[in-house]
């Protein structure tokens, strides 16, 4: 994995400890002092009691401490064990406060180097910010007790050599704030099916409980939902990724998550545009921000070539639509909008229906059963009684969404439950 890659782990170890951000560490510092005074109050009480471990007040008092060492043990570790090593939580307290203090000098460290405008001490800054990382990689590493994971860190500190990405210590100020988050996330997600991964990669996926996995999606919906996570509030997205998402099945639960989450700002569909030359994939770009859903989003369709003057085109021809839940989300001008509302107030949705929609004709054999129109002219030609059974087909890709093109195709239509007599047709027999 290369240097830049967003790991945070190392076969299996966090390096950086999230808990250090996290805006409760004084009161988790707090919270363990008042369990070690509770355990020590009750030990007190204990020495004060006549001793008898068949007591009630004992047993409950003593079930009490155990009660506490495990939530001491939690808060440690998250691990809750019966009894607390003691050697074990001196450790783990050490290298927690450690870590803490590294972090405060990282950032102190950060706030020198984006100000400093003399070159050698800017390296000099940045030496120094590579060493402090290292110091709480090694030090998160060693309270997770694996001695071969440390030797091995060292060695790659020796080596200079990271095959991991701490983005969440580089930007630490940014959780640690009020309202923590991004302002801005930005992005072109890579396009993945997700059933198309080894089964493996697909199970930890559908683990990690992203709101918008489906199994037949694509890995772009996940990092929709992960940018989300790293805004703070009222922050904004703007992702351009594949346009399925809009209509396709899979994604219903990316849809629904935009509308019940987000405050969906602008989305421009481009319509069989190529964006990116090497790319045959279909895109649109959306922009939202964290915040609650106004239902006013603006929307554009852009079905010509606009590359010289997208913002131009996109100004003229920019409209409203609300987008409230997990239906397709189709771009309409004013007029086909109206249209759409007019119908929705009138009619009965297809899905309201009591009704099956079944298969239609399958021939076994189209090259034989299917012919165009030359070809039943002729056959009409040599026997007009071959009309009976020639009919006109329409195929699944001849019909849209409000009328049909008829490619002058035919099918030989002798059904077996019509019981045709095929003799008495000779010339398509």
């Amino acid at each position: 994995m290369s240097g830049n890659s967003l790991l945070e782990t190392f076969e299996g170890i966090q390096l950086f400890d999230p808990d250090l951000l996290s805006g409760d560490l004084d009161s988790l510092e707090e919270q363990l002092q008042d369990i070690e005074s509770d355990i020590a109050r009750h030990n007190n009480m204990l020495e004060l009691i006549p001793w008898n471990t068949e007591s009630a007040k004992v047993k409950r008092i003593n079930a009490e401490i155990d009660e506490l060492k495990n939530k001491h043990s939690k808060l440690l570790s998250d691990k809750p064990i019966k009894e607390i090593n003691q050697s074990l939580d001196a450790k783990i307290t050490s290298s927690f406060k450690h870590s803490r203090i590294g972090l405060k000098k990282y950032q102190l460290l950060q706030h020198k180097f984006f100000n400093e405008q003399d070159k050698f001490k800017k390296e000099n800054l940045r030496n120094e910010m590579h060493d402090l990382e290292w110091d709480i990689i090694e030090s998160v590493a060693e309270s997770s007790g694996n001695s071969r994971i440390v030797a091995k860190l060292k060695d790659m500190r020796d080596k200079n050599t990271r095959p991991f990405f701490l983005w969440k210590l580089y930007f630490s100020e940014v959780f640690e704030r009020e309202n923590p988050g991004f302002d801005c996330v930005i992005g072109n997600p890579p396009y993945i099916q997700l059933q198309t991964l080894e089964e493996g990669d697909k199970k930890n996926y559908g683990d990690m409980g992203y709101d918008t996995y489906a199994a037949t999606g694509d890995i772009y919906c996940l990092f929709y939902e992960m940018g989300y996570r790293l805004l703070r509030n009222d922050g904004t997205l703007g992702f351009i990724t594949s346009n399925k998402w809009m209509r396709a099945g899979y994604g219903e639960k990316l849809r629904g998550f935009f509308a019940n989450n987000t405050n969906p700002l602008v989305l421009i569909d481009f319509a069989g545009q190529k964006i990116f030359q090497e790319a045959t994939v279909d895109v649109n770009i959306l922009l939202f921000s964290k915040s609650e859903n106004q239902n006013k989003t603006y929307v554009c369709k852009i079905t010509n070539d606009c590359s010289n003057n997208m913002s131009s085109y996109v100004e003229q021809l920019v409209t409203y639509q609300s987008f409230n839940d997990k239906g397709s989300w189709v771009i309409l001008s004013n007029i086909e909008r109206g249209i759409k509302e007019k119908i929705e107030k009138i009619g009965t949705p297809l899905k309201d229906w009591d009704i099956d929609i079944n298969y239609g004709i399958k021939t076994g054999l189209n090259e034989a059963f299917i012919i165009d129109g030359k070809k039943k002219d002729e056959l009409i030609a040599e026997d007009p009684k071959s009309a009976e059974v020639i009919r006109p087909i329409l195929r699944g890709r001849d019909v849209k969404r409000y009328d049909y093109t008829f490619a002058d195709l035919w099918l030989i239509a002798t059904f077996p439950s019509r019981k045709y007599d095929i003799d008495t047709y000779p010339a398509i027999k």
